[in-house]
């Protein structure tokens, strides 16, 4: 319910993957009342990531707890290592990747809420398997994401 705190112990959270990148949910929409939500990822090397892309709401800001995060702007390329911080607001085209040798992990910070509906959505589509560009469009239609050519 929305204004009650909120404590999740390690390992707890809704837990899923998105291709090869597994999500845990901390917060989302439903308990902070649509103001904002946080995300945990673990990328694997190698992981090239999503396309680049906007949102027209959602604001974005990442702390990189382990590894390397490489993010993509309009006018740069930035690799962020673990205790770094990036935001994107909303409108800027991103995209980020794990292009190291070594896993990363990363917390994502969105407001307004919404987002983990989006990763749910990205996970039902793609599920285990490789991240189908196809069936990453056909989710980012319906959730405040476009695809950007930089």
């Amino acid at each position: 319910m929305p204004g009650d705190s909120l404590f999740l112990g390690p390992g707890q959270g809704e837990t899923f993957s998105i291709g090869p990148v597994q999500v845990r949910l901390l917060s989302t929409a439903q308990n902070t009342g649509d103001r904002s939500s946080v995300e945990e990822f673990t990328v694997p090397p190698a992981f090239e990531g999503p396309p680049v892309h906007a949102h027209e709401r959602t604001d974005h800001s990442w702390y990189v707890v382990d590894g390397v995060a490489t993010f993509v702007t309009a006018d740069r390329t930035i690799d962020v290592v673990a205790g770094g911080f990036l935001f994107i607001p909303a409108g800027v085209a991103h995209a980020f990747a794990n292009r190291s040798s070594q896993p990363m992990r990363l917390l994502e910070f969105t407001t307004p809420g919404g987002f983990g509906a989006y990763l749910r959505d990205l996970s039902a589509a793609v599920g285990e398997d490789a991240m189908d560009p196809v069936a990453v469009l056909e989710v980012m239609d319906r959730h405040d994401t476009y695809s950007v050519d930089l």
